[in-house]
């Protein structure tokens, strides 16, 4: 339990301040799903993107914490044009799946 804690105040200290996020209800961003250990950052770019990724490497880093790029995937839909890697320090993360819709239930 500590440790979802702890990933919840990384994300939140490292993504406190930038314009990220998907835009969201009454003017809000909606900017990560966590469910366990599993993270889901949400950008529409890849530029931002990028720089979610990096402010929560760099944050986890401060608390001894680090991605593993093994473990990571980037999952867009098929509208999705732009081919630059998304990287974690200099390794590319997995391009997986490409979607044209996601379905949850909640």
């Amino acid at each position: 339990m500590s440790f979802v804690i702890l990933i919840d105040w990384i994300i939140k200290n490292a993504l406190t301040g930038l314009d990220v996020g998907l835009e969201w209800m009454n003017n809000s961003k909606l900017c990560d799903l966590d469910y366990a250990y599993d993270i889901v950052l949400l950008k529409t770019s890849v530029s931002g993107m990028q720089l979610m990724t990096e402010a929560v490497e760099n944050e986890g880093k401060k608390v001894g914490l680090y991605m593993n790029v093994g473990k990571c995937n980037v999952l867009f839909s098929n509208d999705w044009r732009d081919d630059t890697e998304i990287k974690i320090g200099s390794s590319a993360v997995e391009r997986q799946l490409k979607i044209s819709a996601v379905w949850a239930a909640f």
